[in-house]
């Protein structure tokens, strides 16, 4: 009996993990090109989440465990810190990058157009010297 009952609860589960990733493949699209969008909204976002999770870590250390509540300020401060520069230093690299790849691809636009015109010119130099 137990035996069936943990098969079912098994089977339950993963039919139910299996319905859950199709749904989110399906909606993976739409998903990432939100991420893309609004990078920088999630940059900064995930930042005020973190500096809640260090203010947290001030707070339970402070409340539940013996230590100097200097100690735990001192920690956390410093914690929240380095997260947060870590965040930012993200968001910078990250518009830096981009802003890498566009010149990039300007440059390519800008390589392709004058490859047209050097033709262009050969072209009518060669008109110019048939004249001659």
């Amino acid at each position: 009996m137990i035996i069936v009952v943990i098969s079912l609860i098994v089977t339950t589960t993963l039919l139910f993990c299996e319905d859950l990733s199709k749904f989110i493949n399906k909606k993976r699209k739409i998903i990432s090109e939100l991420i893309i969008k609004n990078e920088g909204f999630f940059t900064i976002l995930f930042t005020f989440i973190f500096l809640f999770e260090q203010l947290l870590l001030i707070a339970i250390l402070a409340l539940f465990f013996d230590v100097s509540k200097w100690l735990s300020a001192i920690v956390g401060i410093f914690a929240l810190f380095v997260v947060t520069t870590a965040a930012f230093q993200k968001f910078i690299w990250q518009y830096k990058f981009k802003w890498s790849e566009d010149m990039r691809k300007s440059a390519e636009d800008v390589e392709s157009i004058v490859e047209e015109q050097k033709g262009f010119i050969q072209f009518l130099l060669g008109k110019l010297r048939k004249k001659d």
